[in-house]
């Protein structure tokens, strides 16, 4: 068995071509790239040759049992994270519909606006300096509002967006349920 990227193959791969001499040509790299590139696909032939070296033991992984796949009545659904993948604490939502006819929200946090300017008295001032005492309150500087920091924007469908709200509401309920439990 044979691999590439991870996934077996039944057949080998087909080793990569040589680079023809005229390659800087046909970039649009400038000449100080050149040598990242050149690098960059070594690097690519390296990842290649130990993915190889690797692959033809996987029969550990669960997700290449084939009696943990999907049957021909089932589909399976694969979860990866993206390389921007992150965790969003949202206190709420604003959006619109798009002209596209699309549902757009952002996610936002809410918190104090943080100063701009805190001024502090010295306490104990000596010959290596002093203390940092006291805020002197009438002298900060500050929004004085409450800020909503946007996390992400959202585009989804009409159809998506029931999807979403039915699925928020079901684990609402989950929560409300346990919480009665607990009392």
């Amino acid at each position: 068995m044979w691999c590439l990227g991870g996934r077996p193959r039944a057949t080998p791969p087909t080793p990569h071509p040589e680079e023809p001499p005229s390659w800087r040509l046909k970039t649009r790299a400038s000449p100080s790239q050149i040598p990242l590139i050149a690098h960059l696909r070594s690097i690519r032939i390296l990842l290649f040759q130990y993915d190889h070296l690797r692959c033809p033991d996987m029969t550990d992984e669960p997700w290449l049992d084939p009696s943990k796949g999907p049957t021909p009545a089932e589909v399976a659904f694969d979860y990866i994270k993206s390389p921007d993948f992150r965790v969003v604490w949202a206190d709420g939502v604003v959006g619109s519909i798009t002209p596209n006819g699309l549902v757009h929200f952002a996610l936002y946090a809410e918190r104090q606006a943080i100063p701009r300017r805190q001024v502090f008295a010295i306490d104990q001032i000596g010959e290596h300096g002093g203390k940092i005492g006291t805020e002197v309150l009438e002298k900060q500087i500050t929004r004085g509002s409450i800020v909503r920091e946007m996390a992400c924007d959202v585009f989804i469908s009409p159809q998506a967006a029931e999807n979403l709200a039915k699925w928020l509401l079901e684990r609402a309920e989950e929560i409300k349920k346990i919480q009665e439990e607990t009392k």
